[in-house]
């Protein structure tokens, strides 16, 4: 089983079942990932196991957004324009171009 650290308010997303993506940067660990493997995202006070159910690749977060609803990916956010804003606090662009975007559609299995 492979360990994610993830903040807390997307976590209560995913428990809450309001996030079914989860997105990172197409770094070498989350490349490691695949179809139907165990993730266990956990932070300080709350985990929760998922299965990985499909797996999306994106050069950028124009096409990640124009791909996936962005309902999906948090709660925080009303709109596509809020999400590029919150990706991009995240990831720089210049990381963004040099890796790509993995996204993740998961499935809790237990809480």
């Amino acid at each position: 089983m492979i360990t994610v650290f993830i903040k807390q308010s997307a976590l209560e997303d995913i428990i809450n079942l309001k996030k079914i993506y989860e997105v990172r940067l197409n770094k070498l660990f989350f490349k490691s990932i695949k179809k139907n493997d165990i993730v266990l995202f956990k932070n300080s006070q709350k985990l929760t196991k998922c299965k990985i159910e499909e797996i999306y690749t994106f050069s950028n977060l124009d096409k990640l957004l124009k791909n996936i609803d962005f309902k999906y990916l948090n709660s925080r956010t009303k709109n596509i324009n809020e999400n590029k804003v919150l990706y991009n606090s995240l990831y720089s662009d210049k990381n963004i171009n040099k890796y790509g975007l993995i996204v993740f559609k998961i499935k809790i299995i237990e809480n």
